[in-house]
């Protein structure tokens, strides 16, 4: 869940630097979200700042409940689906600017219509928001083998102390 917690942290806090403050207040931040409806992280999308707006979540721009605003929505945040998935909403998303990924890489979502964009469309990414989690399963498991755990675990059923 601190993954989860990140990058919605993430979503909230890199807002691209063009941006400022009174695009914020002017409301024009709408959001669509291609992903699953359940995703945990979309709870924590009510902390966005004040003005904006998320507008939908699905894998399919169809499947949106409130499918007339998606045309308006100028931010996709990517948090499932793969390129097949994303063709659909860049098609619906004539106002798109900003397209923010919550894996550390993006190339399950190159295709060609993303290459064909507009380059005044920012794309992000969550590098990075693995990186502490995953020194510490690294740091662990060296402990695992360097002390040869099983065998200890062993030993501690048979109630053998060395």
């Amino acid at each position: 869940s601190m993954l989860i917690h990140r990058s919605a942290y993430l979503l909230s806090t890199m807002i691209p630097t063009r941006w400022n403050s009174s695009y914020l207040n002017q409301g024009q931040l709408r959001i669509a979200v291609m992903g699953s409806e359940d995703d945990a992280a979309l709870s924590l999308l009510k902390s966005l700042p004040q003005g904006a707006q998320v507008i939908g979540c699905s894998l399919s721009p169809s499947s949106i409940k409130d499918n007339s605003q998606l045309s308006n929505a100028n931010v996709l945040r990517c948090a499932g689906g793969n390129a097949s998935t994303l063709v659909p909403f860049l098609q619906s998303m004539p106002k798109l600017t900003w397209i923010h990924s919550l894996f550390a890489g993006i190339d399950h979502l190159t295709c060609p219509e993303l290459q064909n964009l507009s380059s005044n469309i920012v794309m992000t990414n969550a590098k990075g928001v693995f990186s502490s989690s995953l020194a510490e399963y690294v740091m662990a498991a060296i402990s695992y083998f360097n002390k040869d755990i099983p065998r200890l675990q062993k030993l501690k059923k048979e109630k053998v102390w060395d």
